[in-house]
């Protein structure tokens, strides 16, 4: 097992947000109005659209009476009296002709599963803001809710008809479908819908339609089916990029290159495509074939980030050096803190950590704080500590929570770095004061309680984890790893890591943990598939010596120095792989 690494942010890579979660939405849409997890605060899409403008104040034209009926809905739903709150919000939209009082009746009602109340409070707001979606969007969830399909399907066909060219409505109805009782009957009204609506002139609309419902039920292999049916009708760069991401998820390299390389020959610009290809290769282990990608595309400054980093990956250190020189003098493209974040991600990838610093302290805007967190590192790892806390600091005195958490974390490590473990400890001890709910701040806490022996805060804290979240897989291996390499407790170990591994049956780390504690537990012959699978995910030295302990056990004397020649020629100098291979291959 091995603690969490912070990896370099390449950033040139396409996002896959929708696509990662697709196997989680069919839960949640099914169960949408629990997850509005307090009255009114409606934050999915299915059904929970609303204008942004809770608790407004009333205009002044309204009778004292009715403003006093608001406020009373309001006070009793703020001190947690929902049935006295709806009726009276029931009440106050009936009386005040504002829309945002039926959305707020509408968004409690939801809250509450009260699906008949908001039935009626979605009317009245469409007749007061017929033009409005989010009502709609809202009404059709509650048609599915009470078992009504038909009904949902007609709600539906009210809401698309209000502009059948807008992608943001087809994108709610995907997102609504899932909530009917079946896959099969979300497939028929969306055909439906598709028949009516899809427009005549886009022979590819259809099917990307289905594509992305599949995503939503989780049915990956079926969403691509579809957009590959999408991508013959309309091979358009859109389609082949949508396609491109579905195989990439799906594991099929080969054919998400296809997609890819159809998107960059028919893009106007075909920058974009090319790095979604160039991040597929590079991710494979096929630099030089993300390098040929490169050639092909025109040199800005994405292109030249790209390439910085994959010369880089491939050990050519002059290369990367030359490309990184380009990148500092290409055309900022009109937005210069965007151009020092990058050239300021690529000197730290290539290790010119005082240009890194240097440009970090260019970026200004939105991004300012993140390029301080990094600055703040890169400060700490070349010896000016005082100067990264301080930094540091500053950026803790921002309201964002993300950010607040993260300097805790980079300060921390960057004081066990430098020999100051015991006041890296008490810095957690302060930052979790401070964010007592973080999860990361208590697996970092645990992680350095680890590295200073203190394995019962170590339990204790990952064991915290585990009772807030039984599928913290993290947690789990942490826990069943400290226990199985630092105590005696190996069949308590076994269990966690058990456990973890059913919940990640392919992170390297967790397939390491149990190759480790079956290792423990005399059974090096059972172990060794493990470990096996684990150094093909990540040549690790962890890992290596690991397996370098079970190889030698096993008297497969020539595999592990294979291994061990191998691990010399990568990290000699790591301390577990060389205790190891001092342990059980001395030099003579």
């Amino acid at each position: 097992m091995r603690e969490p690494g912070s990896d370099k942010p390449y950033i040139f890579g396409v996002p896959r947000d929708q696509i990662k979660e697709a196997r989680h939405i069919r839960r949640r849409s099914v169960s949408v109005a629990r997850a509005c997890a307090a009255f009114g605060l409606l934050v999915l899409l299915v059904g929970c659209a609303g204008t942004g403008s809770s608790d407004r104040t009333p205009a002044p034209s309204m009778l004292d009476e009715d403003l006093q009926v608001l406020a009373d809905a309001r006070q009793a739903r703020d001190v947690g009296d929902y049935e006295t709150a709806l009726a009276r919000y029931l009440e106050a939209m009936d009386r005040i002709d504002e829309p945002e009082v039926a959305e707020e009746a509408a968004r409690l009602a939801a809250a509450l599963d009260a699906w008949p109340a908001v039935d009626r409070a979605t009317e009245r707001w469409l007749a007061l803001a017929p033009e409005q979606a989010a009502p709609r969007q809202m009404a059709v969830l509650s048609a599915f809710r009470q078992g009504l399909p038909e009904l949902a399907g007609q709600r539906l066909d009210a809401m698309i008809a209000l502009e059948p060219s807008a992608p943001d409505l087809w994108g709610a109805a995907t997102a609504l479908l899932p909530a009917a009782d079946s896959a099969t009957t979300a497939e028929s009204l969306l055909d439906a819908l598709i028949d009516r609506h899809a427009p005549a002139d886009d022979p590819a609309f259809g099917d990307l339609q289905r594509s992305r419902l599949q995503v939503q039920l989780g049915r990956i292999d079926a969403a691509l089916d579809a957009a590959a049916r999408a991508f013959e009708a309309r091979p358009a760069e859109g389609v082949a990029m949508w396609a491109g991401r579905l195989a990439e998820e799906t594991g099929d390299g080969e054919r998400a290159r296809t997609f890819y390389a159809a998107a960059r020959r028919a893009a106007d610009d075909p920058v974009g495509p090319g790095l979604a290809e160039v991040e597929l290769l590079r991710s494979r282990g096929d630099g030089e074939a993300a390098l040929a990608v490169l050639d092909e595309l025109p040199q800005n400054l994405r292109v030249l980030y790209a390439r910085t980093l994959v010369e880089q990956q491939l050990d050519r250190a002059d290369d990367a050096a030359t490309s990184w020189a380009a990148l500092v003098e290409v055309d900022d493209e009109g937005d210069p803190a965007r151009a020092a974040w990058l050239r300021a991600l690529a000197a730290e990838a290539i290790g010119r950590d005082a240009e890194a610093i240097d440009w970090y302290d260019r970026v200004h805007g939105a991004a300012r704080p993140d390029a301080d967190l990094r600055r703040a590192a890169l400060l700490g790892e070349s010896g000016r500590l005082d100067e990264a806390r301080e930094l540091l600091a500053a950026v803790r005195a921002l309201p964002d929570p993300r950010q607040t958490e993260q300097s805790w974390l980079i300060e921390t490590e960057l004081l066990f770095a430098a020999g100051r473990g015991d006041e890296a400890l008490s810095v957690y001890n302060d930052a979790l004061i401070e964010m007592p709910g973080s999860s990361a701040l208590l697996y970092g806490r645990a992680m350095i309680a680890v590295r200073l022996d203190r394995l019962d805060l170590a339990e204790q804290d990952l064991r915290t984890l585990i009772q807030r979240d039984p599928d913290n897989a993290l947690a789990l291996n942490a826990l069943g790893y400290t226990l199985s390499d630092r105590t005696d407790r190996q069949r308590e170990a076994y269990r966690l890591i058990e456990r973890a591994l059913a919940l990640d049956p392919d992170n390297p780390a967790i397939l390491d943990s149990m190759g480790w504690v079956l290792f423990k537990l005399d059974r090096p012959e059972q172990a060794l598939p493990y470990l096996e699978r684990a150094v093909d995910g990540d040549f690790n030295p962890e890992i290596v010596a690991h397996l370098v302990d079970v190889l030698w056990t096993l008297e497969r004397f020539d595999e592990a120095r294979d291994w061990i020649e191998r691990g010399e020629a990568a990290f000699a100098d790591d301390a577990v792989f060389r205790a190891t291979v001092d342990r059980v291959a001395p030099a003579p």
